[in-house]
């Protein structure tokens, strides 16, 4: 189930961002996962603004409102721990 309801706008948040997607990819995490893929993918593909996950733009309160919904939308198999370095990487600063 969707957990949009989490979102907010306009506050210091958790956001998905180009910067947060470049340094998700440059990660061991990302790196580890990526090299067992028989096809080539980038997380711009998966969290951008035309990203497949359709997450581009929104915001979350707090690091488990945007690990809740990014969970609940792993039907690509994105494993848990690429989704907890973006979180990680998302966080206000």
């Amino acid at each position: 189930m969707d957990t949009d309801e989490d979102a907010v706008v306009g506050e210091a948040a958790w956001q998905i961002t180009h910067e947060s997607l470049a340094a998700l990819e440059g990660s061991p995490v990302w790196v580890e996962w990526a090299v067992g893929l028989s096809f080539s993918i980038a997380a711009e593909e998966i969290y951008g603004p035309e990203g497949k996950l359709r997450r581009w733009g929104m915001a979350w309160p707090t690091a488990e409102a945007m690990t809740s919904t990014l969970y609940n939308n792993m039907g690509g198999g994105v494993p848990a721990a690429v989704v907890d370095e973006l979180v990680r990487l998302s966080a206000p600063k």
